[in-house]
């Protein structure tokens, strides 16, 4: 029988391994270190959303300011009478005002 030689050629652990598996788990670190604090942004900014929604939702449930108020005189928008029926004249008022998105955004005193 022939003796078979070691060379050594079939490390396992070779320098280039392990700088290999440096580099990779460091670049997974930093995948989730950053990955998840985005989706924490996200989160916090659907939150601010949501409360802005409810903010002009209730505000929109009004008569708003003054009470008969008018593209010109408004400064708080509101489309109903007394909390259970919409004004059509006001609701009107405010389908013409919602063509100047910035002004609209100002009188329901939102960011985004």
């Amino acid at each position: 029988m022939k003796h078979i030689k070691s060379r050594g050629k079939a490390q396992v652990w070779s320098l280039d391994f392990i700088v290999a598996v440096v580099f990779f788990a460091i670049a997974l670190t930093m995948y989730f270190k950053y990955a998840g604090s985005i989706f924490n942004e996200d989160e916090l900014d659907l939150e601010g959303l949501r409360i802005e929604a409810a903010s002009i939702s209730s505000g929109l449930l009004t008569p708003g300011y003054p009470q008969n108020w008018n593209e010109s005189t408004v400064s708080r928008i509101g489309i109903s009478d007394d909390g259970n029926n919409i004004n059509p004249e006001k609701l009107q008022n405010f389908l013409a005002l919602s063509s100047d998105y910035e002004r609209t955004k100002k009188l329901f005193s939102v960011t985004n």
